[in-house]
């Protein structure tokens, strides 16, 4: 803001001498000799403080607004005409002041006071994105001047009711909703807010991913099959389960998006000497996860069950031959 003196004359936007601006026709002067300071507002109104208790009849204890055009703007002030700014800060849209405020006519005084103007902008393009089971992201356009916070509100509903779940700086344009239910919708709006208003955005719905799931190591590896494992999650509907041995470029038959609501499955008609791998992919809600990570079953040479045998080999040191002798139902015995 600018600091100006009383005088005969004031000036227009431009820049020329307004002489129908007299400070001895509109201002009443609570004092001869004082001195006037005036601070623009955002949205290009000004305000005229000084030791003055009216504008052109109108009451204006120290303080007076005007439109960009100049028109006179009464203000809703609670303090007494006893009192007068001295020094101001703006910012924000919000005018504090420093001086002597006087109200009930005298049974309260005080040094300093605060006007809170109309907030100036919108919130705009508000975008709901979910970033993983649990959060969703959000970003707007932010253009507001004169609020204190941004309100972030929630709605589970489809937008028929919101709660406010949480607040951010009034400058904010982005904001990370979290710990959300996977595989649910949500819908967003935000709204600027000071101590009397609040503005708010549009609204914008997304809806959170589905968990995928954790795949665990197989068990039970003969030379024709093994049993896949995986983790069982609450809430799932099914799971599409798929093994390959070329990384997933093809699939062994059978094993292209098999659908299965358990939490292990044999997989049977596979080649000995081969390395095979599975996959897969939660469903909740009618909503499809990200694959899981890939589990490798090691090369597969033969059955890996132990056999307990009885044998025996004689004699010891070999002469001319060894004998191998197996116990089992019937007596076997190889020459070598």
């Amino acid at each position: 803001g600018a600091v100006i003196r009383p005088s005969r004359g004031g000036f227009v936007a431009n820049g020329i001498r307004d002489e129908a601006f007299e400070l001895g026709k509109k201002f009443q002067l609570m004092v001869i000799n004082t001195s006037y300071w005036v601070t623009f507002l955002a949205d290009g109104s000004f305000v005229i403080g000084g030791t003055f208790d009216t504008f052109n009849g109108e009451p204006a204890p120290g303080l007076a607004m005007f439109t960009k055009d100049g028109s006179f703007s009464p203000l809703e002030i609670s303090w007494d005409i006893a009192s007068f700014p001295v020094v101001r800060a703006y910012g924000n849209n919000n005018l504090h002041l420093f001086g002597c405020f006087v109200y009930d006519k005298g049974m309260e005084v005080r040094s300093a006071a605060k006007l809170v103007f109309p907030m100036q902008g919108n919130l705009t393009e508000l975008s709901a994105t979910a970033s993983s089971p649990s959060a969703i992201a959000l970003s707007w356009s932010n253009s507001i001047n004169g609020a204190d916070r941004i309100i972030i509100e929630r709605s589970a509903d489809s937008g028929l009711t919101f709660t406010a779940v949480d607040s951010v700086e009034f400058d904010a344009s982005d904001y990370s909703a979290d710990q959300l239910e996977e595989a649910t919708p949500y819908t967003f709006r935000v709204a600027a807010a000071n101590e009397f208003e609040k503005v708010q955005s549009g609204n914008a719905t997304d809806t959170t991913q589905v968990i995928p799931p954790v795949v665990t190591e197989a068990t039970e590896l003969t030379s024709e099959s093994f049993v896949a494992h995986w983790e069982y999650i609450d809430g799932t509907d099914s799971v599409m389960f798929q093994v390959s041995t070329d990384e997933f470029t093809s699939f062994v038959t059978g094993y292209d998006g098999l659908k299965l609501q358990t939490d292990s499955h044999l997989v049977n008609g596979i080649d000995i000497g081969r390395n095979y791998a599975y996959r897969l992919k939660r469903f909740r809600n009618g909503l499809a996860s990200v694959f899981s990570d890939v589990m490798e079953v090691g090369v597969i040479t033969g059955d890996e069950n132990e056999i307990d045998a009885d044998v025996r080999i004689y004699p010891n040191p070999v002469r001319k031959s060894l004998i191998v002798e197996k116990a089992s139902e019937g007596m076997s015995k190889m020459s070598i």
